[in-house]
C-alpha cells in the first residue's frame, strides 16, 4: 500500500524547491533557509474552497493531480500527525514506562533532598545514585519515542460576511484540525 503522507510530501517539497531555487537566485549569495510546511497546508486547506482557474493553479503550485481534493487533505492530514508525533516509538506501552520513570526520577530527587536536609548524606547519595541511574534510562528511552516536538497551529480566518458552505468548514475541521473559520470583521 502507499505510504498515506505521499501526496502531502510531495506537494510541500515541490513547493519548498520552486520557492527556494527562486530565493536562492534572487540572493545567491546569501545563506538561506526555509519551511514551506505552512504555505503547503494553507494552500491544501484553502484549495477546498477553490474553483475552476484558481483551484486548477493551487493543484499546480502543490503539485497535486487531478482527482478528489479529499485525497490531498486525508494526505495532509496523516503527514501532519506523523510530524507532530516525533518520529519515534510512540506505542503505549513506551509513554508508560517514561511516565514511570519521570515519577521515579521526581521520587529519587525528593528522597535525596529530604535526607541531604536531614544531615544524613549516606541516604542522599544513595537517592543521588539512583536518580542517576533512572535519569540514564529515561534520557535512553527518551531518544528512540521523542526524537523532536513539533507543534502546529492551522487556523483559517475569513470576513465574517463570506459565505462559507459548511461542506468546507468540515473538511477543515476533520483534515486539519482547525474547528472550522474564524469570522472577522476586517473592516471595523
Amino acid at each position: 500500500p502507499q505510504d498515506p503522507t505521499a501526496l502531502a510530501s510531495t506537494a510541500t517539497n515541490g513547493l519548498g524547491l520552486a520557492v527556494y531555487r527562486q530565493l536562492a537566485a534572487a540572493s545567491p549569495d546569501a545563506n538561506l533557509c526555509w519551511s514551506p510546511w505552512s504555505v503547503a497546508t494553507a494552500l491544501a486547506m484553502t484549495a477546498e474552497g477553490a474553483r475552476g482557474e484558481t483551484v486548477t493553479g493551487m493543484r499546480a503550485v502543490l503539485h497535486v493531480p487531478d482527482g478528489p481534493l479529499a485525497t490531498m487533505h486525508a494526505s495532509f492530514a496523516a503527514l501532519q500527525q506523523r510530524l507532530e508525533k516525533g518520529g519515534g516509538d510512540d506505542s503505549p506501552m513506551t509513554r508508560a514506562r517514561i511516565t514511570a520513570l519521570r515519577e521515579q526520577l521526581a521520587k529519587h530527587n525528593a528522597d535525596a533532598e529530604a535526607a541531604m536536609q536531614a544531615g544524613n548524606y549516606r541516604d542522599a547519595r544513595s537517592a543521588s545514585d539512583h536518580a542517576e541511574a533512572t535519569a540514564k534510562e529515561l534520557n535512553q528511552l527518551l531518544a528512540t519515542a521523542d526524537c523532536y516536538q513539533l507543534n502546529t497551529a492551522n487556523a483559517l480566518w475569513c470576513a465574517r460576511q463570506a459565505p462559507l458552505l459548511p461542506a468546507f468548514l468540515a473538511t477543515l475541521a476533520q483534515h486539519y484540525g482547525t474547528g472550522g473559520a474564524n469570522l472577522v470583521d476586517f473592516q471595523n
